[in-house]
């Protein structure tokens, strides 16, 4: 599962709870491993989407630059040639 894949408002959901002092892996592994388990997959994977949602503007814009930097170097070259 990509984070990509899961709606901005699930995770606006999600917020409240992971600020609660009790979702945490150490908390929740005392009830269960299963629950810790799962509290630290959703934890991390809050995590990777904020890091996406950060990275993904900043990828696009250098896809963009690179295209143009090859542009003007070709341009440079052909008006050498």
């Amino acid at each position: 599962m990509d984070a990509g894949e899961i709606p901005a408002k699930n995770f606006d959901h999600l917020r409240p709870l992971l600020a609660k002092e009790h979702f945490n892996l150490a908390a929740m592994s005392l009830k269960s491993a299963a629950a810790g388990g799962l509290c630290e997959f959703v934890r991390n994977m809050t995590t990777y989407y904020d890091v996406t949602t950060l990275v993904a503007p900043k990828k696009k814009a250098l896809v963009q630059t690179q295209r143009a930097l090859g542009e003007a170097i070709a341009a440079k070259q052909a008006s050498h040639i």
